[in-house]
């Protein structure tokens, strides 16, 4: 599948999580992400900011797609994503905590400064796992995909037109 194949495939299949697609697929799909929002948020941060919200459920379906490629479900990216978010919600919550330390005098300041501390840093420590399993989310999804049929469904095959003059 080429550059552009791609490109077509994860529009026509937007939302579509079910089935498989090839390493190509979903490569040139990121791709074509990145360099888009790249462009446009050269051009203006907010063309780019819209272009990555629109842009978050394809990709995320043709993660899916490329994961039950190889065999895998799906739902294993929420190992990735929860506790990303989790520890996201930490550093809102740490942040808060230091402003509220910043803003009291003397004493009154070191518990808030501590506690922003404690969270900042376990957020940190809950994200290793994360990190970790994120490597193992794009090992798999550089693997060939399975040869045979899955779980999932067939291998993927390329649909093209016939050539013109074709009977």
């Amino acid at each position: 599948m080429n550059f552009f194949d791609a490109i077509k495939y994860n529009i026509k299949n937007y939302a579509t999580f079910s089935g498989r697609a090839p390493r190509s697929a979903y490569w040139y799909w990121q791709l074509f992400c990145v360099i888009v929002w790249g462009g446009l948020y050269v051009i203006d941060f907010r063309l780019g900011a819209a272009f990555f919200i629109a842009s978050i459920i394809p990709s995320l379906a043709a993660a899916v797609r490329r994961l039950h490629d190889v065999g895998k479900s799906g739902w294993a990216l929420l190992c990735v994503y929860v506790p990303g978010l989790f520890v996201a919600v930490m550093q809102l919550v740490s942040v808060h905590f230091e402003e509220r330390a910043f803003k009291a005098s003397g004493m009154a300041a070191m518990p808030l400064a501590h506690i922003a501390r404690v969270i900042g840093l376990s957020a940190i420590v809950l994200e290793i796992p994360a990190i970790v399993y994120a490597g193992v989310i794009i090992w798999w999804m550089c693997k060939k995909g399975e040869p045979d049929g899955n779980d999932f469904g067939p291998v993927f095959a390329i649909q093209r037109s016939s050539p013109i003059g074709a009977g």
